[in-house]
């Protein structure tokens, strides 16, 4: 028997959890939560699922991995970001200047103040890394909420005004904000282990008498400082665009790993490119961030999404 037009379903908001009571007729469009301010796909359960919550889509990561080419990675992201590069580009702009102005250049002067006082330099930075985490986590949250948005948008329907689509994507979303901090720091540490083991490398290698032992010390030494963050971006890429997700954040380490080695050599290959595109940015004394960061993260996002076969609106319609 078809739905009466005043029949409703509750739906949990897959961003932030607030229980919706929607129309039928909104089963399988794209509707906007009251409480967030976020797209989503509206999801009619049957009789048969009434006990338990729909899933959210940005949630199926592990059981719905799907082999996808490289080539269509990068296709997607490029055709994506030449659509909505002024969705895009904008705010990325704005939080590009804040990256630079907050970290790249208080750290570019002290790199140049530790030559005289080495000491001074490490005191300062320690004291200025929370100030620095918070930036890099807000630029890379607000990244991460673009390039979501804008995988979600349907360009069918009326075009969002600039100045609303900015100021929406500048308003701070703590929660993402906290994952985002929590995953880079982990990140850091974990790359810090590395380039712990490759100082304690060439400092054994300095006192060594033998040129054989010097040399294949030294060589060790640089194997080690190439390969463990090539390993860890090959390994924990999916971390942020998971960060997008409700769970807890130990609860994402092992969907990143399952979705990175589903298929190794995608994963090299992301890691390559966001390597390459923060290394451009950063060589251009940071300004290069400006345009590269917005670009990684979408590659990131876009990643995620299609290895996990979710959507994106634009690209699937």
């Amino acid at each position: 028997m078809a739905n009466a037009p005043n029949q409703t379903f509750q739906q949990s908001c897959p961003h932030c959890d607030a229980t919706l009571e929607l129309p039928h007729q909104a089963a399988g469009k794209r509707s906007l939560c009251p409480s967030c301010d976020q797209e989503f796909v509206a999801q009619l359960t049957t009789s048969g699922d009434t006990d338990r919550q729909p899933r959210a889509p940005q949630q199926n990561d592990e059981q719905h991995l799907q082999k996808v080419s490289i080539e269509t990675i990068f296709g997607d992201t490029q055709t994506l970001f030449a659509v909505g590069r002024r969705k895009l580009f904008l705010p990325g702009f704005v939080i590009g200047g804040l990256l630079v102005l907050l970290v790249v250049v208080p750290l570019i002067g002290l790199n140049q103040y530790a030559q005289t006082n080495a000491n001074g330099a490490i005191t300062i930075t320690l004291v200025l890394s929370p100030l620095f985490l918070l930036v890099i986590a807000y630029v890379l949250s607000v990244g991460l909420y673009l390039s979501d948005r804008l995988c979600n948008v349907d360009f069918n329907l009326p075009v969002v005004e600039t100045s609303s689509w900015l100021s929406d994507s500048f308003k701070p979303r703590w929660k993402l904000v906290i994952r985002t901090a929590v995953t880079v720091l982990l990140l850091f540490l974990l790359n810090g282990v590395g380039l712990l083991v490759t100082a304690l490398t060439i400092s054994v290698a300095s006192n060594s008498t033998l040129i054989s032992t010097t040399l294949l010390l030294y060589g060790f030494g640089f194997l080690i400082s190439v390969l463990i963050p090539v390993f860890l971006a090959m390994s924990f890429w999916p971390l942020l665009p998971l960060c997008l997700t409700d769970r807890p954040l130990r609860r994402n380490v092992h969907p990143a790993i399952t979705i990175a080695f589903f298929d190794p050599f995608n994963s090299f290959l992301i890691a390559v490119a966001t390597t390459c595109l923060i290394g451009i940015g950063v060589a251009m004394v940071g300004m290069g961030l400006m345009v590269t960061l917005p670009l990684t993260v979408l590659l990131l996002v876009v990643a995620v999404r299609r290895s996990t076969g979710q959507s994106i609106a634009v690209l699937d319609q």
